[in-house]
């Protein structure tokens, strides 16, 4: 394992509110093997370091983000991390790495070099942000947490490198991507076919974010309201959506990264989903929600469900006023908790899938949880009422808005 430096245990930079040291930067890896046997040489990671690695080096959070996210966590995940949060910069080590086929400085398709990568995998992904970990000299990471893609990457780490997993959270991630998932990234696929760079991507990113509401959630939020020039509101709000990723983003990298959703199976040469997962060694937390098109409580269950041990029963809120590291608990709503035993209400939009929302909801109270049983282990999501099995979305948490 490489050595770490020791400008990463004092880094100079500091953030843009001053209050935590910074590191944007790219390192290079080669003789990268990917799942399908081809060897990638070189692949450049862009990664970016909120806080400072102690020296004792167990410090270290890895988020992933998810399908269009970027590095900047601290930026998409507010009230999760910062000053006084459950993740907090001053003590922690924020690590957060543009995953592989991405457009945010890692290794990937553009539109301009579509064949610059070959087929890639959420375990090649995993395999890549192992070996940034070595580089930085991390064994173990304090806790791997990732949404969507990035809770799909997470179980492929924690399958991958058990021994390595301290704790995990995984959330709106299955095991293995459902059908549904498959349909979808089908239509955004062809939507990107059939209009091009440009226009295909944002009306991808259209269809995506219709994957991740439900009827009922749309109907509350917009109704059907109208803008002053007469459009009607949810109109404005995909146009807007769609035109903004179109900014950031990179319609050949977008198809790379769903593809490598699509062809997830955290089971695959493992002898299935269970034996991949169990037993866990270190805890690990699933989560999925209920009442929403995309992610249901159900598929956390069954990752849970792979996670067992003998730990009592009890029900928790969200995962973000649940799980804690260093005796803080994400997120900023403690005022209700349900009582033991008693399964909590779903989330009545499910799950907010752009960051600054998901953020600004869970934060006021108002992205109420799922039940969550917690088996040894394992945490799973028991939906309430139960709902039908549906799939992880391209993208639920975290990604810039």
């Amino acid at each position: 394992m490489s050595v770490l430096p020791p400008s990463l245990l004092a880094p100079r930079a500091s953030s843009r509110d001053g209050t935590w040291p910074v590191r944007n930067e790219t390192i290079t890896f080669r003789d990268i093997v990917l799942e399908g046997g081809d060897q990638v040489n070189p692949i450049d990671v862009h990664y970016r370091l909120e806080g400072a690695i102690n020296r004792a080096r167990d410090n270290v959070v890895l988020i992933i983000h998810a399908l269009t996210g970027t590095v900047r966590a601290s930026e998409w995940w507010k009230g999760v991390i910062g000053v006084g949060a459950a993740l907090d910069p001053t003590t922690h080590a924020i690590l957060c790495a543009n995953l592989l086929g991405g457009c945010d400085g890692t290794t990937g398709p553009t539109n301009s070099t579509p064949d610059a990568l070959p087929p890639i995998t959420t375990r090649d992904q995993a395999a890549v942000l192992a070996r940034l970990l070595d580089a930085l000299g991390v064994s173990t990471p304090l806790l791997v947490c990732g949404g969507s893609l990035g809770g799909m990457v997470t179980l492929e780490f924690a399958a991958s490198f058990p021994e390595r997993v301290r704790g995990a959270v995984c959330l709106a991630a299955p095991a293995v991507q459902t059908a549904q998932g498959l349909a979808w990234n089908t239509i955004m696929r062809r939507a990107i076919a059939l209009g091009g760079e440009r226009d295909g991507l944002a009306l991808a990113r259209m269809v995506g974010m219709l994957s991740y509401r439900t009827p009922e959630g749309l109907e509350r939020r917009f109704g059907r309201s109208q803008e002053a020039s007469g459009v009607f509101q949810v109109n404005a709000w995909l146009d807007a959506h769609g035109e903004k990723l179109l900014q950031r983003f990179d319609a050949a990298s977008y198809g790379a990264l769903i593809d490598a959703m699509d062809a997830h199976d955290v089971g695959r040469g493992r002898g299935g989903v269970r034996a991949a997962l169990s037993p866990p060694r270190r805890p690990a937390r699933g989560g999925g929600y209920s009442r929403r098109s995309a992610v249901p409580g159900s598929r956390g269950a069954r990752v849970g469900r792979c996670l067992r041990g003998h730990i009592r029963r009890t029900a928790v809120a969200a995962w973000t006023r649940r799980v804690s590291v260093g005796g803080r608990s994400c997120g900023a709503d403690h005022r209700r908790r349900p009582a033991r035993g008693r399964a909590a209400r779903a989330p009545s939009d499910g799950v907010i899938t752009e960051p600054a929302e998901m953020a600004g909801e869970m934060t006021r109270g108002t992205n109420r949880p799922v039940s969550v049983r917690r088996r040894g282990h394992a945490a799973t999501g028991v939906p309430n009422p139960p709902a039908e099995p549906s799939p992880c979305p391209p993208d639920c948490l975290p990604a810039l808005p």
